[in-house]
Formats: C-alpha cells, structure tokens, sequence
C-alpha cells in the first residue's frame, strides 16, 4: 500500500510513482470491466450488488484537476482529495504557478467538526465548527458536503439506510439511496452491468447532477470514474483524476486541521 502523506510545506499529497491499478477481472462483454449482469435480476440482487460496492472502498486518494464555471466566478485549479469511510473527507486546493504554487483553500469535514481556511474574501478566512453546522455556516461549500462519498463513489449507500429500485426502463435501472450526510441520491444504472452513469443528490433547496465516465478497473464488482461532471444550479465543476488511489495508507495528520 502507499503511504499518502501530506508536504510540510504546502498542501501537495505525496503518491509517489505511478499508480498500478489492481486488476480488473471481466466476466463479460460489452467494453465494460463490470461483470455483465444476468437479465431479469431481482430488486434485491441489484439491492446486495450495490451494497457490496460501497463496502469496497474504505479509503481513497487522488490529484484532481478541477475546472469550475458560475455566475459570480470561473477558473481552474488543481487539488488532492483525501477520503476515509464513512465521514472524512479532505480537499486541498492550490494553483500551479511558475516556479511555485498558491494554496487556495483547506476543507477538513469529520465526525469531531469541519475545519476550512481560505483566501477567497478581503480577509483570510480560518473556521471551524460542529459538522453539522457546516452547510448553514458554509453555503459555498455545502454542495460539497451533502455529495460527500458520492463524487468519486458512483452508487454510494449508507449501510445503515435502506436502498429501493424505483424504476426499471430500457435504458436504465433508478435506485435510491441515502449518503452518509444524510442526502437522498438517485441513481441510473446499466441494466445489464449495472454502472452507474448519473447520479443526483437532493437536500433541498439543492439538488446536485454528477455525471460519470472515462472509467477505471478496482476488480470485478467496483469501478472508479476518472472524470466527473457536477452541475448544481448555475455552477458547474469538471473534474478530471490524474492519480488515485483506492488502498492508501494515510500519515497521522491527514486528517487533523492544520
């Protein structure tokens, strides 16, 4: 396993050489590493597959590329996502400059409070508070926390909420699960191999569209998007992986406010 360690220095995660990815065990056809899934599945086949994906991933990091569109600001910059089943979650963003880079904003969430520092307003901002105040005291980064999992983890469930097939079309199964935030999130899936390819998660007023592709192997029952696709009213946010790990060892302070 790598060691996932953050630069004493600034905000720049150390994965070291290229990532090997395990592979990826096809049972079928189709152009899919998913196993291609029997037709007429049962609701409760469709149910347990979804559940073991979930619990396939404990852990996960990555360098992303992030380009973000709305009505008050557009740009681009980079970022290294760190996440630990069930709730913590890290994205530390900078921008890549000549000879050096800026950080531009540190976003901690876990069970003991949320941390976040930034440079966004005239004055430095550096808060911190319970974590389910986040999304009041926070509304710039509450998409972010009520997607949570569900960014990089296509089909995310919280084992402790029950999972219903809504629908079953030609096209696509709807299922509805719960996030560990506590969000409801609906789901499209391939029939046949049951990727998901949409997702859209609801805490109203917000209601959150992530579209998946450009896809990566973890082994039979788990694939992870390379490239996501957020959209939540007015702003829209690309993101592209450039590393990932999905089996990282993290140093102590990966998840510890600076």
């Amino acid at each position: 396993m790598r060691r996932a360690a953050l630069r004493p220095a600034g905000l720049i995660l150390s994965l070291g050489a290229a990532l090997a990815w395990p592979g990826c065990a096809s049972s079928g056809e189709g152009g899919s590493g998913l196993p291609v899934v029997p037709a007429g599945r049962s609701d409760a086949e469709v149910i347990a597959l979804l559940r073991a994906r979930s619990r396939r991933l404990d852990a996960l990091s990555g360098v992303i590329a992030m380009n973000y569109s709305s009505s008050e600001r557009s740009g681009t910059f980079d970022a290294v996502c760190l996440y630990r089943a069930p709730r913590e979650l890290r994205l530390m963003a900078y921008k890549d400059l000549v000879v050096d880079s800026k950080d531009l904003f540190d976003l901690l969430l876990r069970p003991e409070g949320y941390a976040l520092d930034h440079d966004f307003e005239e004055e430095p901002v550096r808060a911190r508070g319970a974590l389910s105040e986040f999304p009041a005291e926070q509304p710039r980064f509450a998409g972010m926390y009520w997607t949570g999992e569900a960014l990089f983890l296509p089909g995310a469930a919280d084992p402790a909420r029950p999972i219903e097939v809504l629908a079953r079309r030609g096209d696509a199964i709807r299922v509805q699960t719960w996030l560990y935030s506590g969000a409801r999130a609906e789901w499209d899936l391939d029939p046949e191999t049951l990727r998901v390819s949409r997702g859209f998660v609801s805490r109203p007023p917000l209601r959150v569209q992530l579209d998946y592709d450009e896809w990566e192997g973890v082994g039979a029952l788990l694939e992870l998007p390379s490239r996501v696709r957020y959209r939540a009213g007015d702003t829209e946010i690309t993101v592209r992986v450039s590393e990932l790990d999905p089996d990282p060892e993290f140093v102590a302070e990966a998840f510890e406010p600076r």
